[in-house]
């Protein structure tokens, strides 16, 4: 309890209880399942009770390259999508969903498993450096299949922190993953004409391309239409608080959608894919008070870590650079999506 990022969790968690006793009665279990981004994060408190137990890094770097590898042989299994969601037994409350075959969220954890393999990777497993190297080469391949603009903005930054941390070594290897990543994709799809569909196109370097390029705001690249849905889903977000007073201050609560959009089925898109417009659509100033006091008692953590450098010896460094480097996509991540 004397961690202030705990703090804000904890508190946060009871607001969304405190809320959820007002709005289950009227909106059943759909206010739970909105609640849900914040009563998950009792997770993070586990993991915290789990880590002063154990006080040991090298259980958990294990677990998470176990992790990392299953997550790329589950997404290599992307282009049989159809066929596994077939063959899944499928489950769900409010929408039928199959139990294998869905991939929305795996991205993450390739780009994050590409960095694991090259900045930790020694200190999980004793494999040889080459056999590392291709595991995040993989991954980075496995990237491609998914097409998520937000890992390509993340990619970059990730470059860009790693150069200015002084991993000169580190930041020439992960781009040596990519351009070979980029040039095994070259010979797949151009020399032997491996034909793959990706999340949105196919899987080449011209659409790969095309698809970055709308991120610069180009207005007929490859699912640029996504990005004006999201500018309108934001827009009607802030329409719907600015007219509001109450709900700005004190949030929506929990069981209506935040936005007018269904989807084929009929089925409401619950929140804006921006997860911190979400919280304060949700729970209202206050609540992203305590939300930014999460972060930013995160970041005055990581910060304190940066400028103790010279005490820590290099695999701790390395450990928190890469836990830094995880917070950055997830953030990145968590702004487009919901």
């Amino acid at each position: 309890l004397r961690d202030p990022a705990m703090r804000c969790i904890l508190l946060l968690i009871g607001m969304a209880l405190f809320r959820l006793l007002f709005d289950v009665p009227q909106f059943g279990l759909y206010a739970v399942r909105d609640a849900s981004m914040f009563t998950e994060g009792i997770f993070m408190l586990l993991g915290l009770v789990w880590g002063m137990e154990k006080r040991n890094t090298s259980i958990m770097l294990k677990w998470l390259m176990i992790l990392f590898v299953l997550n790329l042989i589950y997404t290599c299994m992307f282009p049989l999508g159809d066929t596994v969601r077939d063959w899944s037994p499928k489950s769900g409350i409010f929408l039928e969903v199959p139990v294998l075959g869905e991939f929305s969220g795996n991205s993450i954890y390739l780009l994050a498993g590409s960095l694991f393999c090259i900045l930790l990777g020694r200190q999980a497993v004793k494999w040889p450096r080459f056999v590392l190297l291709g595991l995040a080469l993989m991954q980075l391949l496995a990237l491609a299949m998914l097409q998520a603009r937000a890992d390509y903005l993340a990619l970059a930054v990730c470059l860009c922190v790693l150069a200015l941390s002084g991993q000169i070594r580190k930041c020439a290897e992960l781009m040596a993953a990519v351009s070979l990543a980029l040039v095994a994709l070259l010979l797949l799809t151009s020399v032997f004409g491996l034909a793959l569909s990706g999340r949105v196109g196919p899987v080449n370097l011209t659409f790969l391309g095309e698809h970055m390029s709308s991120l610069l705001g180009k207005r007929y690249a490859p699912a640029a239409g996504s990005i004006d849905d999201r500018l309108d889903w934001y827009d009607e977000v802030w329409g719907r608080l600015r007219s509001n007073p109450t709900a700005l201050v004190l949030g929506e609560g929990f069981g209506k959608p935040l936005i007018d959009v269904y989807d084929a089925p009929g089925v409401a898109t619950r929140q804006p894919h921006n997860s911190h417009l979400s919280v304060l659509a949700r729970m209202g100033a206050l609540g992203l008070v305590v939300w930014a006091g999460f972060h930013l008692s995160l970041l005055k953590r990581f910060t304190r870590a940066f400028y103790a450098r010279a005490y820590l010896d290099d695999k701790s460094f390395t450990l928190v650079l890469w836990l830094f480097l995880l917070y950055l996509i997830l953030m990145i991540d968590m702004s487009v999506q919901p």
